[in-house]
């Protein structure tokens, strides 16, 4: 460790004012000296913004901010954490009340030094990172029921919304559903990354090196990946083919098809390689029996709908549609102890939540129920599934139908997708996470 660098930085940080946050973020994470709550999210969903949000609530003057990107930090060993806390008190004239590392897992062996600082119970810890394995692997091993875990993504449609300076008040009026239909459309082809939404000429192109960076930094040189072009190859065809089945012997031959030389384990490495970048999620496949759960196939979403345009394939609304209500679904998870999974029976069921062991909401997406043939489609495994598993709140996201259907002893609640992704919080309605 660089002691002057250090000093120069912490003299930073303690002499100027916070950026300004120009959305307040929805996800609440409450500072605790009895749990480190730690934060991940992909690549500029706004982490470190949520951190400058966090420390004006609960007073700069008591915070101490290291971010692991900087470069003066860059030489910090996981050993020399306690010194800094040391030259932080010199420099301020006492401790920090509440510490915030960013982007933590750039340190090697961080986990042993975070530990170290909870068991002295003086400081609410907060940890952010841009890889899903700082919830796994290290927390498992060293801070195992002593972290909380909180998934930041892109902005929601209504921090969306807010960012473009429209507030929703209930109830709407048929001019403001307009534009907020209009800007849905957006959100769904843009997505909601912050600098994305606030960017007014280049969007398509920063979508673009978003993806690259997200491929080079935090997938090839975090796990020192030699074959670039087959990580490239494969992470397109992956997200191409969001809101599909997804499996390692489906891929293995689309490869080989392609004339691309690849092994099954090495399409099994990669694929867990984009997991942990946090450039798109795995959805299980529901099972009574927990170990089909984990078995393939599984079903790809993206962790913003604008990585769609990224590919240049399948950005059809109704797909775009379904991968907007599982983020949604992936935020609600901050809040409600749910899981999500899709559900095949002959007919498939898009979404299917998971509450204390038991089935509490079926949901399907579409753009319209207008056809026959894609009502049928819709409804029919959706009660098959209702009737096998009791389930009595059934779903079916649309994108402009509202009404609800009553099919013999089942009501099925149609609702706009504008809508289910502005009532987040009063659904589920029960018990909340933590």
């Amino acid at each position: 460790m660089r002691r002057n660098d250090v000093r120069d930085y912490l003299l930073e940080f303690m002499e100027n004012d916070l950026p300004d946050v120009p959305v307040q973020r929805e996800m609440e994470v409450r500072p605790k000296k009895s749990l480190i709550n730690t934060i991940t999210g992909p690549r500029r969903a706004g982490k470190t913004f949520y951190f400058y949000q966090k420390m004006r609530e609960v007073g700069k003057e008591k915070a101490l901010y290291l971010n692991f990107e900087d470069i003066r930090l860059m030489n910090v060993d996981f050993r020399d954490i306690r010194e800094i806390l040391r030259i932080y008190s010199e420099l301020s004239n006492s401790p920090p009340v509440y510490i915030f590392m960013d982007e933590i897992q750039n340190i090697e062996g961080w986990e042993h030094a975070v530990r170290n600082l909870y068991e002295r119970q003086e400081y609410s810890i907060f940890l952010t990172g841009s890889s899903s394995k700082l919830l796994s692997r290290e927390i498992a091993t060293e801070l195992r029921g002593r972290s909380i875990s909180h998934l930041l993504l892109p902005f929601s449609f209504s921090e969306f919304l807010r960012a473009q300076g429209l507030e929703i008040n209930t109830p709407v009026s048929g001019d403001k559903e307009a534009k907020i239909r209009n800007q849905l459309l957006n959100y769904l082809k843009y997505g909601g990354f912050p600098q994305i939404v606030f960017e007014e000429k280049m969007k398509d192109r920063l979508l673009s090196e978003f993806a690259e960076t997200m491929l080079y930094r935090d997938i090839v040189e975090r796990h020192g990946i030699r074959s670039i072009n087959l990580a490239k190859i494969l992470l397109g065809h992956m997200m191409a083919g969001y809101g599909r089945e997804f499996s390692i012997n489906s891929t293995y031959n689309f490869l080989k098809s392609q004339s691309v030389r690849v092994s099954k384990d090495t399409v099994y490495t990669y694929a867990s390689y984009f997991l942990d970048s946090l450039s798109l999620f795995f959805l299980n496949r529901y099972s009574e029996k927990v170990r089909y759960r984990e078995s393939w196939p599984k079903k790809i979403y993206l962790s913003d709908t604008g990585f769609a345009r990224t590919t240049g394939k399948n950005t059809e609304t109704g797909r775009l549609m379904e991968n907007a209500v599982f983020l949604h679904l992936k935020r609600l998870q901050n809040m409600y102890n749910i899981r999500i999974f899709y559900y095949k029976n002959g007919g498939e069921v898009d979404f299917l939540i998971l509450k204390d062991g038991r089935v509490e909401t079926l949901i399907q997406v579409t753009y319209s129920m207008q056809d026959a043939d894609v009502r049928r489609r819709e409804i029919r495994p959706l009660l098959a599934a209702s009737k096998r598993f009791g389930t009595k709140s059934l779903l079916i996201v649309t994108w402009d139908e509202e009404a609800t259907e009553r099919i013999g002893e089942k009501e099925i609640r149609m609702i706009p997708l504008w809508k289910f992704l502005l009532e987040s919080g009063s659904w589920p309605s029960e018990q909340r996470k933590n």
